[in-house]
């Protein structure tokens, strides 16, 4: 299933795209949830929800833009 969900994603969303997560992307490990993040294209901004919280560690990897 994730990776059906990569593939349509990055049908649609090109390398040069800034892309909103809007909160609770994975409550996975944070080496899977860093894995995926990474599949995805464009330019990640993650607006963290109750789940990424427990995830601090994939989320300050760089992998993602944090708003201010």
């Amino acid at each position: 299933m994730d990776n059906a969900l990569i593939r349509a994603c990055n049908d649609r969303v090109k390398a040069n795209v800034t892309v909103y997560v809007l909160g609770d992307f994975a409550m996975e490990s944070g080496v899977k949830a860093k894995n995926m993040l990474s599949r995805l294209q464009g330019r990640k901004i993650l607006i963290r929800g109750n789940h990424d919280l427990a995830n601090d560690d994939w989320a300050e990897q760089g992998e993602c833009g944090q708003p201010n």
